[in-house]
């Protein structure tokens, strides 16, 4: 099975991404806090780098989300975006 997770300062995610179906194109799972019972801590991020769009929340992680994406499958504006997020946290 491909592993889709990645380390971002010191912090495991996963990155979904539902193309473009809704403005938080890119769901990024905080894969290293634990699940809470109203889902995963995640941030919401659009394809443009956060731009337009970057929120933290929590959602259950599945299909609904779109599918699984590689770290270097992002553009290097949105991998920065997250970057610069998970680092303040």
């Amino acid at each position: 099975m491909e592993d889709f997770n990645h380390v971002v300062d010191g912090l495991t995610i996963r990155i979904w991404d539902n193309g473009g179906q809704t403005v938080d194109r890119y769901t990024v799972i905080i894969v290293s806090w634990p699940e809470r019972v109203d889902g995963w801590t995640m941030l919401g991020v659009d394809a443009d780098g956060g731009r337009h769009f970057s929120q933290f929340g929590h959602c259950n992680e599945g299909g609904h989300l779109g599918h699984l994406v590689k770290w270097a499958d992002i553009s290097e504006k949105t991998r920065k975006h997250i970057e610069k997020r998970l680092e303040a946290e």
